[in-house]
């Protein structure tokens, strides 16, 4: 055997006694320290207040509602209706389905029945242009607006509606995405007023007369 070869077979045989001899311990570290070993994401002083922060930062936000008559089954209407100078001219139907859905458990073949009590909606924004994404927990269905633009300086928002509950046989509003406005005299858009709507109240009415192209997605329990 030449010397060069007998000083490989010697490496490895001293690197396989080596392994041979090292202890199986369970890994007792913390989660985050599994997940990112040399703490490069800095993980115990992000806040979830930050990701969803950087989230918007990418034109993206999560908005969460829950629905009720979850313990029978319901029809469920969501809409898209558009306004222009306060008058409604389009409603898209965004999805129509049965409230009920079937999930399996490990080892039981047969399906049982539950009623979603929750709707999540996830948008990604870009100036006047939005895509909602909707999970209803049986399934997953997208939809996308598009408001017009009648100047460069015009910006587009949504707001959510936190104080109606929800409740069956009325529809009831959600969220809304609306355009920014500008007052005679004035140089700048502004959408200024509430930042969390309440149906009938004179602040959130006012901040949709203002807006002169709005979308409101509502919902309906039957």
């Amino acid at each position: 055997m030449k010397k060069p070869l007998k000083i490989i077979v010697i490496l490895l045989c001293v690197a396989s006694n080596l392994y041979s001899q090292q202890v199986v311990k369970m890994d007792n570290r913390k989660a985050i320290e599994k997940e990112d070993p040399y703490n490069f994401y800095d993980v115990e002083n992000i806040s979830q207040t930050d990701i969803l922060k950087a989230i918007e930062l990418l034109g993206m936000r999560i908005y969460k509602f829950d629905v009720p008559g979850n313990t029978e089954s319901h029809n469920i209407t969501i809409l898209a209706r558009e306004f222009k100078n306060g008058h409604e001219v389009n409603t898209d139907t965004i999805a129509n389905f049965s409230n009920d859905y079937h999930y399996w458990v490990t080892g039981i073949p047969d399906p049982y029945i539950d009623y979603i009590n929750g709707i999540t909606i996830f948008t990604d924004t870009h100036e006047n242009q939005s895509e909602l994404q909707l999970d209803l927990t049986s399934f997953t269905t997208k939809h996308e607006i598009a408001l017009d633009k009648t100047s460069e300086d015009q910006f587009f928002l949504w707001r959510k509606y936190t104080k109606s509950h929800t409740q069956t046989n009325k529809e009831i509003p959600l969220m809304i995405f609306a355009s920014s406005w500008m007052f005679p005299g004035e140089n700048f858009h502004r959408f200024c007023g509430v930042a969390e709507l309440t149906e009938g109240d004179p602040m959130t009415k006012e901040l949709l007369e203002y807006s002169k192209h709005y979308i409101q997605i509502t919902v309906k329990v039957e």
